[in-house]
């Protein structure tokens, strides 16, 4: 039986107006599309326009065919529209906007990162706009899928607030991932003072015939504590490791830039801490990622009096939800930076470098780690892995941080760290090691570990 709906054309005429104005408020399009509505017609200010309009001559158009990038500084520029204002920015410059919110023009949800929606033609993080103490069930948090806020119990997520642990006031300080003005392969030079948290950690080895001193990154989280890799600070027999901090130029005792100098301090160390999961790696077999995380402790208080040291912030709240899957997060080191003829003359830098790698999906990670002959399991809520062919961790990086630019609530954008670099593929030894990623500690997995091991 077929039956039949009577509608007035009073309310057929009342439909089609409310569906039309719901695909106009929702539907996406590819960031090259622009508003047929707008675009070419008069205006008598920008706000007239879209998006990634301007009114000019009191006509709606695209402003960046009359910039000419090419001849900007830096070089390598790219126009963008914000706030219907042409600028000219770098590919780092744009990177950084898509992660921090509140910044980057969209027109649909796809143009932002993953724990961020459009609204209001803006980027910004979807969580604060959902209210989950005010729905059930009570105690409610905000976690973020495919870019729409949805409020779950912690039950449900099995994620314990590190925030109510005695120590976390102990690693959340006011101007932890703030910089003070405000072995990366593939990298580029950072800035002076542009990762202030960065750490060098060196490990002296004494023999009879003489001493050798390894070079291993790390991430300062307070006024005590470098966080590291295990294996940079695990080692048979005498040896001993200090921190040099505020280390830029490895070659230059003072470094100097366009933004100023800094001289390295180096702090003894008093306590190592290991994770009890931790394996040493042995003949034969590959780094084990699992538990490879150390914990320095320095025999006097860093002092935060410099804008070249800071800390770095430890994750909290919905930034310990996320896989990080695709997502463009930053990576820093000393480590290999030049890949002449493929495979030769791979050398340390001078100076600290910098690159942005994307992060790979849990079940990629799953692959290569199982390539690895560790002689146990690796669970992949413990690993991170990212890199590419041109941008990937190699020597001298190991216990260098994997970091993301992330505001919680209405706090400020701050750097989190996320992963702590473990293991990379030998591309001497391994015919695939050039086109496998780095594997890098998760940071979120020990926190109760690291919370429970630091102390004033």
């Amino acid at each position: 039986m077929i039956n039949k709906l009577l509608v007035s054309p009073k309310q057929v005429v009342i439909s089609i107006w409310i569906v039309h104005n719901l695909l106009s408020k929702y539907a996406l399009s590819s960031p090259q599309t622009h508003r047929a509505d707008t675009l070419g017609q008069p205006c008598h200010g920008s706000s007239d326009c879209g998006p990634n309009e301007w009114c000019y001559d009191d006509v709606c158009e695209l402003p960046c065919p009359r910039v000419d990038c090419d001849n900007f500084h830096p070089p390598d520029s790219t126009c963008v529209v914000r706030d219907h204002v042409p600028v000219c920015k770098t590919v780092d410059e744009l990177e950084t906007e898509k992660r921090i919110p509140g910044i980057l023009s969209c027109r649909g949800s796809y143009e932002c990162g993953a724990d961020q929606w459009c609204y209001d033609n803006k980027c910004d993080l979807a969580c604060p706009k959902l209210h989950c103490e005010q729905i059930k069930p009570p105690d409610g948090v905000c976690v973020v899928n495919n870019h729409q806020p949805v409020c779950k119990s912690p039950s449900q997520l099995a994620i314990v607030d590190p925030t109510k642990h005695r120590n976390w006031r102990l690693v959340h300080s006011g101007f932890c991932g703030l910089r003070g003005d405000s072995k990366i392969f593939g990298g580029r030079d950072a800035d002076l003072g542009e990762f202030p948290w960065m750490a060098l950690v060196l490990t002296t080895a004494f023999f009879d015939y003489g001493e050798t001193t390894e070079l291993c990154g790390g991430s300062i989280i307070n006024n005590r504590y470098i966080l590291t890799a295990a294996h940079c600070v695990s080692k048979d027999g005498n040896f001993v490791v200090r921190v040099r901090l505020s280390e830029y130029n490895l070659e230059s005792d003072t470094d100097c830039e366009r933004n100023g100098c800094s001289n390295y301090i180096d702090y003894e160390t008093s306590e190592l801490r290991v994770h009890p999961d931790y394996r040493r790696k042995t003949a034969g077999s590959s780094q084990d990622p699992l538990g490879d995380i150390a914990l320095v402790r320095t025999h006097k208080e860093i002092d935060f009096l410099s804008e070249y040291i800071r800390p770095i912030c430890l994750e909290y709240g919905d930034l310990l939800r996320q896989d990080y899957t695709g997502e463009l997060v930053t990576i820093i080191g000393w480590g290999a930076w030049a890949n002449r003829k493929r495979r030769q003359l791979l050398r340390l830098a001078d100076r600290l470098q910098k690159a942005n790698v994307y992060v790979l999906d849990p079940d990629s990670c799953e692959t290569h780690l199982r390539h690895m002959n560790t002689g146990r399991d690796q669970p992949t809520n413990r690993s991170l892995c990212a890199g590419t062919q041109t941008s990937f961790s190699y020597i001298g990086d190991s216990g260098s941080p994997m970091t993301v630019v992330r505001s919680i609530g209405a706090d400020h954008a701050r750097t989190y760290l996320i992963g702590i670099t473990s293991h990379s593929f030998n591309i001497y030894s391994d015919p695939g090691g050039l086109r496998r990623p780095t594997i890098y500690v998760r940071v979120a997995y020990y926190l109760k570990w690291i919370l429970d091991t630091i102390h004033e």
